[in-house]
């Protein structure tokens, strides 16, 4: 019987066609980077930093090559509350400021770095995950965040599915 192979950070970067170059040329503070050129092809390693930091490098690399290329990066609802044209001058007021605030306070690297935690949940990197939050305790309010959010799309998927199952009608059989 043949395994089934387990998703990993890794493969998403072959997807994406970022080869991964592990090198130990890059200064001890930088985890990795990505090619800065338009279309980059590589994201680089700092392969003497522990394996939970890298896999969490390579995360904030892809989400800050995928999620500016992506149609759907932003939620659902910031175009229809931010980017909407408010009749009120006060209404046009506040989502000014808040949108300022969101933009400003959810910028690209905060953006990368959810991404990352976010991949870290959901691939099952549960090690990694516990020992980068041990490291930066400063994350953790995030990870929980993450996880509640990934437990109520599985909770809602799973009742979705009850409900559809106990309500589906077949006919009985002669």
């Amino acid at each position: 019987m043949e395994e089934k192979h387990k998703l990993s950070i890794e493969d998403i970067a072959a997807h994406q066609k970022l080869a991964l170059v592990y090198t130990d040329e890059l200064p001890p503070h930088v985890t990795g980077i990505v090619d800065d050129r338009p279309e980059p092809t590589y994201i680089a390693v700092n392969n003497t930093q522990p394996l939970f930091e890298q896999h969490f490098s390579i995360g904030s690399a892809l989400g800050s090559y995928y999620l500016p290329r992506h149609n759907a990066a932003r939620p659902p609802w910031y175009q229809s509350l931010f980017n909407r044209k408010w009749n009120n001058h006060y209404m046009r007021l506040w989502m000014r400021i808040t949108r300022r605030w969101y933009n400003g306070y959810f910028n690209q690297q905060r953006r990368s770095e959810l991404f990352a935690l976010s991949m870290m949940i959901t691939l099952g990197y549960q090690e990694d995950l516990r020992l980068y939050l041990e490291k930066h305790p400063d994350m953790i309010k995030w990870a929980v965040f993450l996880a509640l959010i990934s437990f109520a799309r599985g909770l809602k998927q799973r009742l979705t599915n009850t409900v559809k199952r106990l309500f589906t009608l077949t006919p009985a059989l002669p």
